[in-house]
């Protein structure tokens, strides 16, 4: 059971977005409580119905990096975000996800889970997880993966964030996720002092951003080679059937062949790295000119196959719905 802080007294104005105006003392919080569903521009209602959940988002918003932009994101009632807690009993396999405007998170599934699905989050509010269709099939499903990879990386960096500030991410050791994988956290931590020592000309935060961004791309060109195997075979499945399951839009078209598609291209899958204007964790090799390398090599590493049922059309660009028939994807 995680001790949590539950609010008191609203101090700012009616209306007011910012957690910092609360007042909290130090209560339990029962997992086995009924579900709770809140709206994220609503402070108030997250502190008196969900305090784990807005103890998360305290942290979330004191980290000028990696929580910010995204914290702007989820309390903008323009967004339409809400977070559900669900209670943890018996053989509840304890996903928590994102669909929909809606997160679920189950109670006491930690701070890290709870970064990951609003990472999510933005980026479906970026357009992240929307722009893949514009791709081929075989792009779409690296941009599916980046999708997964980058949020792990976000719960990395923002936990060190987090830790540089003096704050403490909740962590369930009932829970395990990619982010707590060793060899991920070895990945990270790696890549961020290496950047650090390299950026040492840098003003701090700069120099900070740096060695964040260094440390995320780390990790997601680590999942992408498929060298965590766990997350390698949920996630190969997961890419396989978003693909298969949306198979329409991604006919055989042509679509590669347009002048402006490996600029579609750099975007989707930048937008799905997009922390803030200083920090992306796509790494250079999938938004650069040898992004069509990267690609192949990850197809490798995840087992990937393309199995065509008929011979590819000439090159001509065509209707994006049209009648040919599309290859299936095989792990």
């Amino acid at each position: 059971m995680r001790k949590a802080f539950l609010t008191l007294i609203f101090a700012g104005a009616a209306g007011c977005s910012d957690y910092s105006t609360y007042e909290t003392k130090e209560v339990e919080e029962n997992e086995t409580l009924p579900e709770a569903c809140v709206s994220n521009d609503n402070v108030q209602e997250i502190a008196q119905e969900t305090p784990q959940l807005y103890l998360d988002l305290v942290i979330m918003e004191k980290l000028p990096l990696t929580g910010a932009t995204v914290y702007e994101i989820l309390k903008d009632p323009a967004n339409g975000i809400t977070t559900c807690r669900f209670p943890v009993s018996g053989d509840d396999n304890r996903n928590c996800t994102y669909s929909n405007q809606n997160v679920r998170l189950s109670r006491g599934s930690g701070t890290g889970s709870a970064f990951h699905e609003y990472f999510h989050a933005a980026q479906d509010v970026n357009n992240g997880n929307t722009d893949m269709f514009d791709l081929t099939m075989k792009d779409a499903a690296i941009a599916s993966l980046l999708e997964e990879a980058s949020a792990v990386a976000y719960v990395l960096a923002a936990q060190q964030e987090a830790a540089n500030r003096g704050l403490e991410f909740f962590m369930n050791s009932e829970r395990f996720h990619a982010s707590d994988e060793q060899e991920n956290i070895d990945a990270f931590h790696d890549a961020y002092t290496a950047a650090w020592e390299k950026n040492a000309g840098l003003v701090a935060q700069a120099r900070e951003a740096k060695s964040l961004e260094a440390g995320g791309q780390a990790v997601v060109r680590r999942l992408m080679d498929g060298e965590d195997l766990e997350w390698r075979i949920f996630y190969a499945d997961q890419a396989i059937s978003n693909i298969n399951n949306n198979s329409r839009a991604f006919r055989d078209d042509g679509r590669e062949f347009d002048p402006d598609y490996k600029d579609t291209r750099y975007l989707a899958y930048s937008k799905l790295g997009l922390v803030s204007p200083q920090i992306n964790f796509i790494p250079g090799e999938y938004l650069g000119a040898e992004a069509d390398a990267a690609i192949d090599k990850c197809f490798a590493g995840m087992g990937f196959q393309v199995v065509s049922k008929t011979p590819s059309p000439p090159p001509v660009r065509t209707a994006r719905h049209n009648t040919l028939p599309w290859p299936d994807f095989e792990p």
